[in-house]
């Protein structure tokens, strides 16, 4: 059975083989809204918010997403739940008791041929009412080129993988296959 190390390092060289293919790679931070029930249902919510806002972005990204090749045309996300620490706290003191402060950090990969005509931070803050709100699951999105510190950022995105709080089987990577849809 790998270790958590030996699983983070896998992450972190799929991450480059596509950095280092001419994929752009972005820290996406999701924030979310209130979500009522258990911490179960909570993630599953979360989960799905998050692929609602792949599946609208994946349009703004490829002209004909359902026509693509999924294996080098579609962009990846590779995302986990974290939780603030208050010695580091970034966050308000409304969003660290939102959801008992549980938000996702993600590496988005943007693939090199791409119908966006700006860079994905400057698109999602012109944006960032199409994909989040009070109205919405997502309350907010924050994301950052990553421009020299990939294996860092991977690391800080997985980093609840690598203190033991989640397992790997909470990491979701999108797209998923067709065999991992609902209904397959």
């Amino acid at each position: 059975m790998p270790t958590k190390q030996e699983y983070l390092d896998a992450w972190i060289e799929w991450t480059m083989n596509l950095v280092n293919g001419g994929y752009e790679p972005y820290l996406l931070t999701f924030m979310f809204n209130q979500m009522m029930g258990s911490e179960r249902r909570t993630s599953e919510r979360m989960i799905i918010a998050i692929e609602e806002f792949y599946k609208q972005l994946l349009t703004r990204i490829l002209r004909k997403p359902r026509k693509a090749d999924l294996y080098t045309e579609f962009p990846r996300l590779l995302a986990a739940p974290d939780w603030p620490v208050h010695s580091h706290l970034k966050m308000t003191v409304e969003e660290s008791a939102v959801n008992e402060g549980k938000h996702w950090h993600g590496i988005f990969l943007l693939p090199p041929r791409s119908r966006m005509q700006v860079a994905l931070h400057a698109y999602l803050e012109e944006h960032q009412g199409k994909y989040a709100g009070k109205t919405k699951p997502i309350l907010r999105l924050h994301v950052v080129p990553i421009e020299r510190t990939e294996r860092e950022a991977i690391r800080y995105a997985l980093k609840q993988v690598d203190r033991g709080r989640i397992g790997q089987d909470a990491i979701l990577v999108l797209p998923k296959v067709h065999s991992e849809m609902p209904g397959s």
